[in-house]
């Protein structure tokens, strides 16, 4: 591990997920390694097997989860049972105010690691913008709602980038046969980005998009491959020449989980240009690519395909970046145990 704990609690509680890239995972083996007892509270349970139930909630509710009362009422219990030291919460997890409140009285120091920007409507509601300020301590990775965070009343906010688990991403042996695609997009689908892959994909070039709703659009459905699983996403370094790796607007995101995901796993990346990636990834050609235009992205995409060493070489060193870097999750575990 890069960073150092300045002090571990005996007992940490995670408000999260488990499977697939789930972040409140990923913390929970980060924290285990460091000997700490951990229980992770799956968001899950939460919700309602009913598709009804669940729509109803989440659209008529403001985004509620179906089950969150029940939910925030166990935490709360177990809090006042088990006395763990530290609570941490990552993103939009289904806990009131009232409920945070009950855990701090119960001596529980509670964070916040902010997966989404709390300002995204088609995320998250009022009633979880009116619970951070009974955080203690919010974790954000975007630089632009840090000021907003600041500005509300009671906790501290730090900035902290997303990180990758180097149990779930690393470089898989590079396979010599060819690729199937020229282009591999990974993530979930939005107008805008819709917007900023139809240059690509009017190139002619073989693209493929990974993740959901690109079936919903009539312009990308045929590009639609489906979802991956953690082993399918390793993959994506040997099915596609190039990764293309795009920011979501509606999330004020300068990086996305993606980002580190694929580097890890050491893909010959082309990168939207932001300020997060700059600092993430260095100069144009350092370790990756970068586009500021959609008409762009084919243009940058041919010069890789077309040069078999510079992918090789931009994918060690993409990898080697993010083995240096600190940028794994037990790493962020440790920055955020010290901000607590």
């Amino acid at each position: 591990m890069d960073s150092k704990v300045t002090k571990l609690p005996k007992r940490l509680f995670i408000v999260g997920a488990r499977g697939g890239t789930s972040v409140g995972e990923s913390f929970e083996r980060a924290a285990k390694q460091l000997g700490i007892e951990t229980w992770l509270f799956d968001v899950r349970t939460a919700q309602s097997s009913s598709r009804i139930l669940r729509t109803w909630s989440w659209q008529l509710r403001g985004r509620r989860f179906a089950h969150m009362t029940r939910f925030s009422d166990d935490l709360v219990a177990n809090c006042q049972q088990h006395q763990p030291e530290l609570l941490l919460a990552t993103g939009t997890v289904p806990l009131s105010q009232s409920a945070l409140q009950d855990i701090r009285s119960a001596g529980v120091r509670c964070i916040n690691f902010l997966t989404d920007d709390p300002w995204n409507n088609t995320v998250c509601g009022d009633w979880f913008r009116d619970s951070l300020s009974s955080y203690d301590v919010l974790v954000t990775p975007r630089t632009a709602n840090t000021q907003a965070l600041a500005a509300l009343p009671g906790p501290r906010v730090y900035r902290l980038p997303f990180g990758y688990d180097a149990e779930c991403f690393y470089p898989e042996q590079i396979d010599s046969s060819p690729a199937e695609l020229d282009v591999a997009l990974v993530g979930g689908a939005d107008r805008d980005r819709v917007n900023l892959v139809l240059p690509l994909l009017a190139s002619g070039l073989r693209v493929g998009l990974f993740g959901a709703y690109w079936d919903r659009f009539a312009a990308t459905k045929r590009f639609a491959l489906g979802g991956l699983n953690t082993p399918q996403l390793r993959a994506v370094s040997n099915r596609a020449m190039v990764s293309l790796c795009i920011v979501r607007r509606k999330n004020r995101d300068g990086h996305v989980m993606r980002s580190l995901e694929a580097a890890a796993c050491g893909e010959c990346m082309l990168v939207e240009r932001t300020d997060e990636h700059l600092e993430l990834f260095g100069s144009d050609g350092d370790c990756v690519r970068y586009f500021e235009t959609a008409e762009a992205i084919p243009t940058i995409a041919r010069e890789l395909i077309a040069n078999d060493a510079l992918r090789l070489q931009m994918r060690c060193r993409v990898a080697a970046r993010m083995q240096a870097g600190g940028h794994r999750y037990d790493d962020r575990l440790a920055q955020i145990l010290n901000y607590s």
